[in-house]
């Protein structure tokens, strides 16, 4: 790369991405049982229990999906403990929320006591987003289809390896 007349040395340029075809106007829809995820059981969870808008949920870690409508299914943590405390048995995930259909985007988000969304990511073993660099292409879909919802999410809040 030249900056007027002198060569400069570009290294680690985390704004460049792989253009992987993923992006929020034409998403990938990730699918469950792929040979390089997470193939194991997880509990049902009854559709009272998720979180679809944000006119239901309360602080803390959630658990999400983003179907390929760009809605929302979620659940607190708290919930799974409740819900399933026998350890020794499958519990809820990813794809207990999309009942094992592909999703566009799977991850967890943290939301702070004034119902701000601190943290997103794409940590997901049974959907496994691919990320390509910083992958913007998730972060807008999860960002656009949260706010959709009535979340107050922004895209300062993208931490995709936060838990991982």
């Amino acid at each position: 790369m030249v900056a007027g007349n002198d060569p400069v040395l570009v290294h680690n340029n985390d704004a460049c991405e792989v253009d992987d075809g993923n992006s929020l106007e034409n998403p990938i829809e990730w699918e469950a049982g792929r040979p390089d995820v997470d193939g194991g059981k997880q509990a049902f969870i009854p559709m009272n229990r998720w979180t679809t808008n944000a006119s239901n949920f309360k602080p803390g870690e959630h658990t999400f999906v983003v179907m390929p409508d760009r809605s929302i299914r979620a659940f607190h943590t708290d919930d799974m403990f409740d819900l399933f405390p026998d350890w020794n048995k499958p519990g809820p995930g990813h794809t207990s929320l999309s009942r094992g259909k592909p999703v566009i985007m799977a991850g967890n988000f943290i939301v702070d006591a004034k119902g701000v969304i601190t943290d997103i990511n794409q940590v997901s073993g049974h959907y496994r987003p691919k990320l390509n660099g910083r992958n913007t292409a998730l972060r807008d879909i999860a960002v656009d289809a949260l706010n959709r919802a009535g979340f107050s999410a922004h895209p300062s809040a993208w931490n995709p390896l936060k838990g991982w």
